[in-house]
């Protein structure tokens, strides 16, 4: 319900709606959405996709979720101009960046967050080495 073509396809027994065209399935099919039967110039309930030009509510509802449409992606096959709908690919990839990104700083996050709690670690030990060493100068000091 988002673009208008014209296809080369064997013909399908519409049920009550409007036909749609299936880029996945190459094939014509009912648009389960757009029950056609309710128009105001309605449609049989049983209809030949090639007869499909007839109900015209149809493709004004194309017209309507095209406007609805973000992203619309222009293709040229064979001379034949046809708007096609994204297929959102462009979603999939940007969230899979910012994924990819979110974990790598996560990692980085851990790296440094245990660096930090080694260093502290390195830190005391100097520090009770330190102490000890004095204690027992202290200690030796005292024995003499």
């Amino acid at each position: 319900m988002n673009a208008t073509m014209e296809v080369c396809i064997p013909i399908w027994f519409c049920i009550g709606f409007c036909a749609e065209y299936n880029l996945q399935g190459e094939r014509i099919q009912d648009n389960f959405n757009a029950p056609c039967t309710t128009f105001s110039k309605p449609c049989p309930p049983r209809y030949l996709s090639s007869d499909a030009y007839l109900y015209q509510e149809c493709y004004r509802l194309v017209e309507i979720q095209k406007k609805k449409s973000v992203f619309v992606v222009t293709t040229e096959d064979n001379g034949i101009r046809q708007d096609v709908p994204n297929n959102g690919t462009e979603t999939i990839i940007i969230v899979s960046i910012l994924c990819t990104i979110a974990a790598l700083l996560s990692m980085l996050a851990v790296i440094l967050y245990r660096r930090q709690r080694e260093r502290r670690s390195n830190n005391v030990r100097t520090h009770d080495e330190e102490i000890e060493d004095d204690d027992l100068m202290i200690s030796e000091t005292n024995n003499i």
